[in-house]
């Protein structure tokens, strides 16, 4: 971080990060086969053996099998220039930033040696977005004011190679004529199919079930907002504030999707674009009812842009999903007393979701993946939060939270592929926290704070159709830190614990038990222990 200031009426900030990781792929493991489903028994029995099935059930959710790609590196560098010019009555502010991502991923979705479920992203990403406000005071000061305008552009490219089942193509190929009826009733008589029949050199039918894919996609977006807002003091103790935001997006979609071995296009090059725009005004008041004490309702509508299926496999699927809107209503209270040793704040709030945008991942008859995003329709989220804070000694602090959450879909649009009977994804009814550090002054020049910190979560679906396996319990976690800090210095030194109990939870999860026949889940993190260093400057 770097500072400017020429003058009194001039200041610019200057904020650089860089970042690169490397690293491997996230712990997965096979929770659910069935070795009946069609991909599955085309690779069983065309591909592989009994003794070397598709996938396998982890038994022990800490190791896989896995053979396939193990990678996940990525290297971000981000730029922010902060420009504040000071007008007199009001004062000129400039915001602009710069990120890039390059970024790789690789994955072995099947558990097994087996190349049945491997995948490889490579992602490139660079965005630039200018921010430009006018800041002042009206009215003797009682109206606090901004007006602004936004920029924003991106352009993303995509490269994912996909092996699924491989080697069913190039058996198939072997095969001697067409004797694999895909329909049902499918009549193979010779070395053509005269219906829906694959095997033999050259049949057309044979390509459906070539299943290694090359994927190429790019995205450009741009985004442009016009916004004010503006809080005025009607008394001492009240106020009232208002704003609006007008945003247009505008998207372009190229892609080139491929079959591997046969050759033969998925989706040729097509570029599709599309555009909207959103109002999302807002409207809040604030009372201080007492010296400690502050209540708020507040109103607002959000906007979640629109954009494409990013992975779809036949030209028909080259669509784009519409924004998702959500009016959100929030009642709260921030309050402190005992002479301010106890801050408490609580928060009612109600969410009204429009064209709520659903991401599934399914796959076809034929094994193609279909990674859907969908407007599924209306859902209400009700919810009630509640963070507590208190000092119960100049030593000791203690700190707790609640969260109670109703979430249901309301009304759903026509073709969507959840049922009003589901749960939303991520939705746990209940969830708590509760911690406390005491220091001790173990020396005139060392402080040691020894904390400890429990969570808990109740039970919540990870996937939109609730699969049965990827509905996960309630859990807690339990976790702890130790740290040293000298009093008049910059730095400190640590030994934390996470998850101590060595807690096993799932975090997220897949499944394509219609095509491939498994479902996949990624557990959370196992008992960690680690020192961690912080310096100031």
């Amino acid at each position: 971080m770097f500072t400017w200031e020429p003058s009194d009426q001039f200041t610019a900030d200057l904020a650089i990060d860089v970042q690169k990781r490397n690293g491997t792929t996230a712990e997965t493991a096979i929770l659910q086969f069935e070795p009946t489903a069609p991909v599955a028994t085309l690779w069983g029995i065309f591909v592989g053996t009994a003794a070397n099935p598709a996938a396998v059930v982890n038994t022990n959710p800490r190791r896989s099998g896995s053979t396939g790609p193990n990678i996940d590196d990525n290297k971000t560098f981000g730029l922010g220039l902060t420009m504040e010019y000071d007008l007199g009555s009001t004062t000129l502010k400039s915001i602009s930033a710069v990120r890039t991502l390059d970024a790789e991923f690789g994955r072995d979705g099947d558990g097994t040696p087996n190349a049945f479920v491997h995948t490889n992203n490579k992602v490139v990403q660079q965005q630039y977005s200018q921010e430009l406000q006018l800041i002042g005071k009206s009215f003797d000061g009682r109206l606090d004011w901004v007006g602004g305008v936004y920029y924003f552009n991106e352009l993303a490219k995509d490269t994912n190679d996909v092996r699924l089942a491989e080697g069913l193509f190039a058996a198939l190929e072997a095969l001697p004529a067409a004797v694999l009826p895909l329909v049902p009733g499918s009549v193979c008589p010779g070395p053509f199919p005269p219906n829906v029949c694959a095997g033999g050199v050259g049949n057309p039918f044979n390509t459906g079930l070539d299943l290694d894919f090359d994927i190429y996609n790019k995205v450009r977006a741009e985004s442009y907002a016009i916004f004010g807002s503006g809080t005025f003091a009607l008394t001492d103790q009240f106020n009232v504030t208002a704003g609006l935001r007008y945003t247009d997006e505008n998207k372009d979609y190229f892609l080139d999707h491929s079959r591997v071995n046969s050759g033969a296009a998925i989706i040729p090059p097509t570029t599709v674009t599309d555009s909207w725009s959103a109002l999302s005004p807002k409207f809040s008041l604030d009372y201080q009812a007492g010296e400690n004490t502050l209540l708020y309702p507040s109103v607002a509508r959000g906007f979640k842009s629109g954009g494409f299926n990013g992975r779809p496999t036949s030209q028909g699927a080259v669509d784009s999903y519409a924004p998702e809107f959500v009016w959100s209503y929030e009642a709260g209270i921030k309050t402190s007393f005992a002479d301010r040793r106890v801050l408490l704040s609580m928060a009612a709030f109600m969410y009204d979701y429009q064209d709520m945008q659903l991401t599934s991942v399914r796959a076809d008859a034929f094994g193609n993946l279909l990674l859907v995003t969908e407007n599924a329709g209306t859902a209400n989220i009700n919810g009630f939060e509640a963070e507590v804070q208190a000092m119960v000694t100049d030593n000791f602090v203690v700190d707790a939270s609640l969260g109670l959450l109703d979430a249901k879909y309301d009304q759903l649009n026509a073709g969507a592929t959840v049922t009003t009977n589901l749960r939303l994804a991520r939705t746990p009814d209940f969830t708590m926290s509760l911690g406390g550090e005491y220091t001790f002054e173990v020396s005139d020049d060392f402080d040691l704070t020894v904390r400890g910190d429990y969570s808990y979560r109740s039970s919540q679906a990870l996937d939109p159709a609730n699969t049965a396996i990827l509905i996960q319990d309630g859990y807690g976690l339990l976790g702890g830190r130790i740290t040293l800090t000298p009093q008049d210095a910059n730095w400190e030194v640590a030994i934390y614990g996470k998850n101590l109990t060595d807690e096993l939870y799932l975090v997220g999860g897949l499944t394509v038990l219609d095509s491939f026949g498994t479902v996949e889940g990624s557990y959370g993190l196992p008992s960690e222990w680690g020192i961690a260093t912080k310096l100031k400057f």
